[in-house]
């Protein structure tokens, strides 16, 4: 069973036209995808349109289970397996806030850990995408364009602990 169907979805903008044409997508579990395109080609449109609770979001199944019928335990499931990965990642974070903090809010959000297991957590976070420690404390401005985009993947918690 694929992790994320999308079967059959078109989307037209007022004045702009069709950004998506009939798009069938399959994601098997542990799969990765990257789509890519220029501004403006339907990439974020695709991906929003699966949440949005319209009509296309009839045809995005999460599990073999339409996305919009997903209720309680499923959606946080669903929000810890599928997430976006933005392209500007200085456009995706806080600027106020320090790595630490960013890295370790959606921990603190979608599983149950106390304050200590988070803080190993969010170092173990970082030393999986090749960063120090030592940039805990830094904020984004404070860190190169390549290990801000590393920051970001590191936002997304895995099966790190039972959900809240």
């Amino acid at each position: 069973m694929n992790l994320l169907s999308v079967t059959g979805v078109s989307h037209d903008y007022p004045h702009h036209g069709r950004v998506l044409h009939e798009i069938q997508l399959a994601i098997a579990p542990g799969e990765t995808v990257a789509l890519l395109g220029r501004s403006g080609c339907g990439k974020s449109t695709g991906a929003d349109a699966g949440g949005s609770g319209n009509a296309a979001a009839r045809r995005y199944y999460w599990r073999g289970a339409p996305l919009a019928a997903l209720k309680g335990e499923a959606i946080g499931a669903f929000r810890r397996d599928i997430q976006l990965v933005f392209q500007d990642a200085f456009s995706a974070v806080n600027p106020r806030k320090t790595v630490r903090e960013i890295v370790s809010e959606p921990l603190r959000h979608l599983l149950c850990l106390p304050r200590e297991a988070r803080a190993r957590r969010v170092e173990e976070m970082l030393l999986a995408v090749d960063l120090a420690p030592s940039l805990l404390d830094k904020r984004p401005a404070q860190l190169s364009g390549g290990q801000l985009q590393r920051v970001c993947p590191g936002t997304r918690p895995r099966r790190y602990g039972r959900s809240c």
